[in-house]
């Protein structure tokens, strides 16, 4: 009953030994030298959010890299913890935030130590999978010692190749699975040791896997269903599945436990449906495949979700637990049912978690399972006698791997761009969502940010463009368009034209939001000393205004300045063109007239004649 594995040796232990290091020392060095890049690259938008819990317009305000980010000032001088985002707070679970805070006093706002951190946690994880792959294929795999090793070395090469996990490694938002990754593999390999050898210089092995298991489910909120993985692994292999199973109960309970905690926190979204939970399998099945994009993930529940995602979502879950199924019962290749549970295990788990953003890096662990499934591919096709392998064999398969590494390494070089800066990240979003509305206008404002104002003007024009149907975020646009003309114009007076030109645009999408008009009074006041087009746009916002009084002292100030600069405004025909434009953008009815001037008695206010007002241009056409 102790030795529940077959466990039968192909080759002496000395001599897998040193092929199994050379190569293990062989792909921790790849993996290094792929992902250096990684340590020059900054904290983007979600990184804020995910590492320190706040939204990033309120870490800008202090991203001193002396600073610590988790505390500020408030208005009493006192020091005290940040606001954290209610909506994303959820997502950071416990052990990860824990950890984070303990090295926040260290690291402060520098983005390179975390960076380095996560490069260091992937590393491991590729280490780790490169040992699972060997202690899961070691005595079902026909082939010699180097070759075993150098297939195994192959499979965990595509993992840390794949431009999936790399962007785990860049990017500082999945650092809570790539943490969890190490936990769970190294979770998943004790519990196969302990399986394969019950020796007495292994039987801590159960207890610490199950400690280990524990320390992951509570890192990343994720991975609720890896308890699939280690059965499916060490089952077909088992003389006593029993042992097996029953092993396996605590991992179930931990998942629960897990799982109801998250539940309270609302993890998994207030709006669950199945056509969601499905629509991302398959958009994270796809993403295994199609290495240039970045799975788009909507938040959860999806309006109008994806039919054919949720169809392959599906198709997809219900091959896979077949495949495991089968691969279990009927005693066959360990890495069968390993591969499919593993891919079932962590699609299915992070495809439950209410993701806040249009796009995530999918699930981390997912794209292990094709290391481990190209490794037994290759070794089985390897040896198709036994140990016999000609040299003409083995070219076609070193040269079918040397193809697919460079092809996996040039999309991964890509991928890790992304994730160099803010501008970097949310272009190439925007390019993987199909140009969605809400990407454009979080890039647009990363130009404005980088002082790019002419292209942030041209992305929210795009961005307003394309959210047609969608009024609130049409207006919320034209508002982003009057803050880009109003920093431009602090920060460079003498592009006053330029700032104009975005004031106008701001007006063509939402006509109605005063402050616009009186930005756009500043100018023509300041500027150009055209007192008339002032003294209208005045008007008008005075008229939109909730609350008419600042816009009333504005009204007079223009009067002030052209009566100081010897100016005599025709105050008639401007009150012509502003009540025409009030009528053409349907505030004012025919009958309705505008205000008595700020100097005038509500007796004195007279209505222009009609001809008057219809030989005025409008304001926005004319300043077109």
């Amino acid at each position: 009953m102790m030795n529940q594995l077959k466990s039968e040796p192909r080759a002496k232990a000395g001599e897998m030994r040193s092929p199994a290091w050379q190569c293990g020392v062989l792909i921790a060095v790849f993996s290094a030298m792929l992902c250096l890049p990684v340590l020059r690259g900054g904290f983007v938008h979600t990184d804020w959010v995910r590492i320190f819990g706040i939204e990033q317009d309120a870490a800008e305000e202090a991203a001193d890299e002396t600073a610590n980010p988790y505390e500020d000032i408030n208005e009493t001088g006192q020091s005290g913890p940040v606001q954290v985002s209610p909506h994303t707070g959820p997502l950071r679970p416990p052990l990860f935030t824990y950890a984070i805070r303990a090295a926040a006093p260290m690291f402060k706002n520098n983005p390179r130590p975390y960076h380095a951190m996560n490069l260091v946690f992937h590393i491991v994880c590729v280490l780790l999978l490169y040992l699972l792959i060997l202690a899961a294929t070691r005595h079902a795999v026909r082939v010699g010692p180097w070759m075993w090793a150098a297939c195994a070395a192959a499979g965990a090469a595509v993992f840390a190749a794949h431009p999936g996990a790399t962007g785990g490694a860049a990017w500082l938002w999945v650092m809570p699975q790539v943490l969890a990754g190490v936990f769970l593999l190294a979770s998943t390999l004790l519990f196969l040791q302990a399986a394969r050898n019950p020796a007495p210089g292994l039987i801590a092995a159960y207890p610490v896997s199950l400690v280990l298991y524990t320390l992951g489910m509570f890192t990343d909120t994720g991975v609720l269903f890896w308890f699939l993985v280690p059965v499916a692994v060490a089952l077909p292999l088992a003389q006593n599945r029993r042992t097996v199973l029953v092993r396996a109960v605590p991992f179930v309970l931990v998942s629960a436990a897990a799982a109801y905690l998250y539940n309270t926190w609302n993890v998994f979204g207030g709006g669950f449906n199945a056509v969601s939970f499905l629509a991302r399998i398959g958009a994270y099945m796809q993403s295994l495949v199609v290495v240039w994009k970045i799975p788009p993930v909507h938040p959860a529940p999806i309006p109008g979700a994806d039919t054919w995602a949720a169809i392959a979502g599906a198709a997809s879950v219900a091959g896979l637990t077949l495949v495991m199924l089968w691969g279990m019962i009927r005693r066959l290749h360990p890495a069968l049912s390993g591969v499919a549970a593993w891919l079932l295990a962590a699609t299915a788990s992070h495809a439950l978690i209410e993701q806040p953003f249009l796009a995530d890096a999918g699930p981390y662990l997912a794209y292990a399972a094709l290391g481990l499934g190209a490794a037994v591919v290759g070794a089985v096709a390897a040896a198709p006698r036994g140990y016999k392998l000609s040299r003409i064999s083995a070219a076609p398969m070193v040269l079918a791997a040397l193809i697919v590494l460079a092809a996996l390494g040039m999309a991964t070089r890509e991928h890790m761009f992304t994730f160099r800066s803010d501008s970097t990240f949310w272009a190439h979003l925007a390019d993987d969502t199909g140009r969605e509305p809400v990407v454009l206008f979080q890039y647009s404002r990363t130009q404005m940010q980088d002082g790019n104002y002419a292209a942030a003007a041209t992305t929210l024009a795009e961005a307003f463009d394309r959210a047609e149907g969608q009024p609130g975020f049409q207006r919320t646009l034209a508002q982003t368009m009057l803050l880009l003309a109003l920093k431009l114009y602090d920060e460079k007076p003498q592009h006053y034209a330029l700032s104009k030109q975005f004031l106008v645009k701001s007006v063509n999408m939402n006509p109605r939001y005063p402050y616009t008009y009186s930005a756009m009074a500043g100018i023509y006041m300041d500027q150009e000393q055209r007192y008339l087009e002032a003294y209208i746009d005045m008007l008008i916002a005075r008229e939109l205004a909730t609350d008419p009084a600042p816009m009333e002292r504005g009204l007079a100030m223009v009067l002030q300045r052209a009566a100081g600069k010897g100016v005599t405004i025709d105050r008639a025909k401007g009150r012509a063109r502003a009540t025409k434009w009030l009528r053409d953008i349907g505030v004012f009815k025919k009958t309705d007239k505008l205000q008595p001037d700020p100097d005038q008695e509500q007796g004195q206010e007279q209505d222009p004649a009609p001809g008057a007002r219809e030989a005025v241009p409008e304001p926005a056409a004319e300043q077109q």
